[in-house]
């Protein structure tokens, strides 16, 4: 899990306009993911009507039946895409020169929350993936913070693509055995593990190219 699920949501992140919440983007994400859980529960009935119900209403980790796992991402993408044009308009005036926006402390706060235990702790996962929406928001404003960087200069930025080589050769000598997964909530390393799966990234996008 080193990149692609943070690559979702960076993409995602890069491809997003400034909105803010309303009620027909509420129901453009949420449409599909009950008739993703009807067409599933058909297919497969996996467990009594009654509890495929709860765990749809729930949502986020608590699915973890074999054909379900789509639910956690759908859930955590739907709030951080609904929240963030709404936060991106929000800012903090500290002075007449120096002004914070909002989007960015709350990238700071859910850098430094998904490195404590404070989500292993918890009894049981929080609903509609509000505890995986702390990770997925990290990679969206990543993205979203792209677009004023010219990624599309290869020349200006070939040292990040040494890195993943680099990366995988450190990994296995020194054995790391670096893990990093969204869903889980699993995540080792302060720099690494905003550093692999955005490098990871940008290889991808570099062989895109060609």
């Amino acid at each position: 899990f080193w990149f692609h699920m943070p690559a979702f949501f960076l993409i995602s992140g890069y491809l997003t306009k400034q909105w803010s919440f309303s009620k027909s983007k509420l129901i453009k994400f949420f449409v599909p993911y009950l008739c993703y859980s009807i067409v599933f529960y058909l297919l497969f009935s996996p467990e009594p009507l009654y509890k495929n119900i709860v765990r749809t209403l729930y949502g986020g980790r608590l699915n973890t039946l074999a054909y379900s796992y789509p639910y956690w991402f759908i859930n955590a993408f739907a709030l951080v895409n609904l929240g963030f044009g709404t936060i991106l308009s929000k800012s903090l005036k500290l002075s007449k020169e120096i002004t914070i926006d909002y989007a960015s402390i709350l990238f700071l706060i859910s850098y430094i929350l998904i490195h404590t235990p404070l989500f292993s702790i918890l009894p049981y996962p929080l609903p509609m993936s509000m505890d995986c929406a702390f990770g997925a928001y990290i990679y969206y404003y990543t993205g979203y913070k792209l677009k004023s960087v010219d990624i599309m200069n290869i020349k200006k930025f070939w040292i990040i693509l040494i890195i993943p080589v680099l990366f995988i050769y450190l990994n296995n000598c020194l054995d790391w055995n670096y893990r990093i997964n969204m869903k889980d909530i699993t995540y080792n390393s302060l720099l690494l593990d905003l550093l692999v799966p955005c490098s990871f990234i940008y290889l991808l996008y570099v062989f895109s190219l060609l």
